[in-house]
């Protein structure tokens, strides 16, 4: 049996391996083996604990609710922390939906149909606001290589209107949701 002295020492912010003259380290090849990191793409609890809905006092103008072809954005969804989010699944869009839009806007009633085979929805949460000149927005979504991984490259942006100089606040949480292709993937939100 071959005789070794492994030590870890930390130099200029790093990890270093020293090891002896006769040191044997083939058992730390399997640390050499990539470890994959899977990201949450959608947190449940973000669905609790939701604002319930109120309507703005009547010196308060909420940007319009955008609802068209396959994109859906507005200034109310109840969800209090900011977020990005990926929706891959038929339940968990239903669920969403019903709890995080349906009740916000009458606009927002009937959940659109997505077929999860082909397509899935991404989704930019800004979490809760205090004024209600804020929105944001999804402008442009790309596959693009990132060394040897390909990634969904979302691009979106906060935005801030003109309020009126005495606008009382009124916490809102702007939200845009945009339906893509199915993508396998990562997925990469960037802000512009």
């Amino acid at each position: 049996m071959n005789q070794f002295a492994v030590g870890w020492i930390l130099f200029g912010g790093c990890l270093v391996l020293g090891t002896g003259a006769r040191a044997e380290i083939d058992f730390l090849e399997e640390l050499d083996t990539p470890v994959q990191m899977l990201e949450t793409e959608f947190d449940p609890s973000l669905l609790e604990n939701l604002i319930p809905p109120a309507p703005p006092p009547p010196s308060v103008t909420l940007p319009p609710v955008i609802v068209k072809k396959g994109e859906w954005g507005g200034s109310q969804s109840g969800i209090t922390r900011p977020a990005r989010i990926v929706i891959r699944k038929p339940d968990i869009w239903s669920r969403f939906w019903d709890l995080a839009l349906a009740p916000y806007s009458p606009r927002f009633r009937q959940k659109p149909e997505i077929d999860f085979s082909k397509e899935m929805v991404v989704g930019v949460l800004s979490g809760e606001q205090p004024y209600p000149n804020l929105s944001i927005e999804i402008r442009s979504f790309k596959v693009e290589t990132h060394g040897s991984e390909q990634i969904l490259a979302v691009r979106y942006k906060n935005m801030r209107q003109m309020q009126a100089v005495f606008s009382p606040p009124f916490s809102v949480q702007p939200f845009y949701l945009k339906k893509v292709p199915v993508f396998p993937g990562r997925v990469v939100f960037q802000e512009k």
